[in-house]
């Protein structure tokens, strides 16, 4: 059974599986990467950036970060 999978003896001994501590959702288990090249473990990349998480330097990478007041008081960017 699907619920069961994380369980399983095999998944268990490949490690296929990792719990990690996610900022808004709390304690997490996701797959890891499935592909390993070489000795040192792969963990999975940090958790995926809330909305508007990143804006103010997407903004300043694209030239518009002296507008950065303006887009967030008209409602372009939250």
């Amino acid at each position: 059974m699907l619920g069961e999978l994380h369980s399983d003896p095999q998944v268990v001994t490949n490690r296929t599986f990792v719990e990690r501590e996610h900022p808004i959702c709390g304690r997490l288990r996701e797959p890891r990467p499935p592909a390993r090249f070489g000795a040192g473990p792969l963990e999975p990349a940090g958790p995926a950036p809330g909305l508007g998480e990143h804006s103010d330097e997407i903004l300043r990478e694209i030239g518009a970060g002296g507008r950065i007041a303006e887009l967030r008081a008209n409602g372009t960017v939250g």
